[in-house]
């Protein structure tokens, strides 16, 4: 493997990706010597390193420098020449086909179109000599596109740095008993199931929902304003203070449909929470029918069986 990489990842926005990108940078003994980044995640790379003052330096430098190979975090590759480009693909969405992206229209912006055909073509036609994905499911659409070598992740890299976070003593949060596990972007269908959900009845106890994120305030409102549930957005946690709150809670739900890191859900195997997932091809590949539901009937009755004094009315 080349000593000399540069590094692109101008857009990683999430926490949970910036940990776990740098865990895989330092995993693999990725040295960066440049980087193309934002200010938002400039922690993730230690040691000396120059940063790219513009997007204009960045793409000379990777057409011209033949010598460093490149290292995309943020599912765009690089159009380098070079021989030993790795891509750490993250976003499932890039592997559906146009008809599965056409029944998604609802969650992904149109400016992402254009990203899912470069990413298609750069797939086929740059030098990626490596392709890093989360699941066997990944791999499978990722073979119609790529020839070269894919690899699955093991969910244990994961694991040891959870290691390491639990070692640190977890503070105990008292009077949990959902968390809502996803973020406030649309493919995290976290709205429609807090919207669904807001039909419970609850039989001698306000359930505590908890959501690590953010949502305007006139929607906080207007879920409250059912009084089936007490829901409570936590904004700016560190990583060890939501899994603090993961590992507090009675019970977890993962709802979306689309993810492909699957943190949420190693966190839940991992503290061996209850929890619930959305059926979807990553799911079922990680979790066992116990812990998938199908839709909303299904969920609640799971959610009654391990709640107590809670029943569900659909």
């Amino acid at each position: 493997m080349a000593t000399k990489y540069a590094c692109d990842m101008s857009f990683i926005a999430s926490l949970g990706t910036i940990i776990y990108s740098k865990l895989f940078l330092d995993y693999h003994q990725i040295k960066i010597s440049r980087s193309y980044t934002s200010t938002n995640n400039e922690n993730l790379i230690d040691g000396d390193y120059s940063k790219f003052k513009n997007y204009f330096q960045f793409a000379k430098f990777a057409f011209i420098k033949k010598d460093i190979s490149w290292v995309s975090l943020n599912n765009v590759p690089v159009p380098s020449l070079n021989k030993h480009n790795i891509l750490l693909l993250h976003n499932v969405f890039y592997l559906y086909s146009l008809q599965e992206l056409f029944k998604c229209r609802e969650v992904i912006p149109f400016k992402f179109y254009f990203k899912y055909f470069y990413v298609r073509f750069a797939l086929k036609y740059f030098n990626i000599k490596e392709v890093y994905v989360q699941t066997k499911f990944m791999r499978r659409r990722l073979k119609k596109l790529y020839k070269g070598n894919i690899n699955v992740l093991s969910k244990d890299l994961y694991f040891e740095f959870l290691e390491g976070k639990v070692g640190q003593s977890l503070c105990s949060v008292e009077g949990i008993d959902i968390l809502i596990i996803g973020g406030s972007e649309k493919h995290k269908e976290v709205k429609p199931l807090l919207e669904k959900m807001a039909k419970l009845n609850v039989k001698g106890k306000v359930l505590n929902i908890y959501f690590i994120g953010t949502f305007e305030e006139a929607f906080i409102e207007k879920i409250n304003s059912f009084g089936s549930f007490n829901f409570c957005c936590l904004n700016q946690l560190s990583h060890l203070d939501y899994l603090s709150y993961l590992n507090s809670a009675r019970c977890c739900i993962i709802p979306s449909r689309h993810e492909s890191l699957n943190l949420g859900l190693l966190e839940c195997q991992y503290f061996k929470k209850e929890f619930f997932v959305r059926k979807a091809d990553y799911s079922q590949e990680l979790a066992t029918d116990e812990h998938i539901y199908s839709n909303m009937e299904e969920l609640i009755m799971k959610l009654n069986n391990k709640l107590e004094n809670v029943q569900a009315t659909i």
